[in-house]
């Protein structure tokens, strides 16, 4: 009994740029991509705009969609369509070639490290024992993306604390 399993191919790194434009072209579909809804509607809007950001991406790559936090406002279909357009836009700038899933996997990781360094920027700044804090700056796209997305990375003050 012989496993044949095939590797999976793996695309080239994002560059810099590649992810400045990426960032940039989600802004404009933020609304829809950070919808908390996760119902069928909802989910069709998300893919929507994703759709519509691959587009997007591939003819244009300057324009922007994706994060909502409200969540009656903008549904999965939406989002989806933003994600398509911003992948035809992304391809239309770039000389390499991404899928809409790539885009939408790559802007998902790109919040998620932003997230963790923020964090860590945060604990880093909040230690005790004096000194200096040791923290790592925010380049100018993270921090362009942290403005973007500022309640959900750097989260909410509590009463408790006061």
């Amino acid at each position: 009994m012989e496993n044949h399993t095939e590797k999976r191919h793996r695309g080239t790194n994002f560059s810099e740029t590649e992810k400045d434009l990426l960032i940039t072209m989600v802004e404009k579909y933020r609304t829809i991509i950070e919808n908390i809804r996760s119902d069928a509607v909802c989910r069709k809007e998300k893919d929507r705009a994703w759709k519509k950001i691959g587009i997007e991406y591939a003819a244009l790559s300057n324009r922007t969609i994706i994060e909502n936090i409200r969540s009656d406002a903008v549904c999965r279909k939406e989002k989806d369509r933003a994600w398509k357009k911003i992948g035809i836009e992304y391809a239309a700038l770039s000389n390499i070639k991404r899928s809409t899933i790539e885009l939408k996997h790559k802007y998902e990781n790109i919040k998620r490290q932003l997230k963790k360094k923020v964090t860590e920027n945060k604990i880093e700044i909040l230690k005790t024992g004096g000194g200096t804090a040791h923290h790592e700056p925010l380049t100018e796209s993270e921090k362009y993306l942290h403005s973007m997305l500022n309640i959900s990375v750097a989260g909410l003050d509590s009463n408790g604390d006061r």
